[in-house]
């Protein structure tokens, strides 16, 4: 019986420190492309995407290399 009391005091103990921890009032991050990069692609006229050639369809290396 004391552990079952015991355990019945220590879960809202439990659950008020894991809310505790929730009550971050941090700025909200920035967004990462910013007016001045999206001005450079719309003056290239084209976006340039780097992906990795070992991931099969998004890329690959054909039998020349490319």
């Amino acid at each position: 019986m004391k552990t079952a009391k015991a355990s019945l005091l220590l879960l809202p103990l439990l659950g008020l420190a894991l809310l505790a921890g929730c009550n971050k009032t941090e700025e909200p991050a920035k967004p990462v492309a910013s007016a001045s990069y999206l001005e450079k692609i719309k003056a290239r006229d084209k976006l340039i995407v780097g992906v990795f050639t070992d991931k099969p369809p998004f890329g690959f290396v054909n039998e020349a290399g490319r």
